[in-house]
């Protein structure tokens, strides 16, 4: 089956994990890869960079949306498309910011070249 482009990950800070689904190349991927420290350093990088914004007064239920939870060992935070965060729970994001996270978030989750 085909998909339209969006994701859904969880990244564990204190694991190195990033788990979830994806589609890539309008092909559903899931996602259980264990990151490199490198990899870990352009995760915290992209996400230092994301800002929250306002949370919209609706939202479209039939648009594909992107969104990445966030676990540190004492917190966790899940950052939504700011179109798609109507709901409470969520931090709704835009920009630049968002889109280079969705960027190395589908990189990311390119299944490893098989040896």
């Amino acid at each position: 089956g085909q998909c339209r482009p969006s994701g859904h990950w969880e990244y564990d800070f204190t694991s190195q994990q990033l788990t979830g689904d994806a589609c890539l190349n309008s092909v559903p991927v899931p996602v259980n890869n264990t990151l490199s420290d490198a990899d870990h350093t352009r995760v915290r990088v992209a996400l230092s960079k994301v800002r929250a914004t306002k949370r919209p007064a609706a939202c479209p239920t039939d648009v594909p949306s992107n969104s990445l939870t966030v676990k540190r060992a004492q917190s966790e935070a899940r950052y939504v498309e700011q179109r798609a965060a109507c709901g409470g729970g969520s931090t709704p994001v835009k920009g630049e910011g968002l889109r280079a996270l969705v960027e190395l978030m589908e990189e990311l989750s390119e299944p490893p070249p098989a040896r």
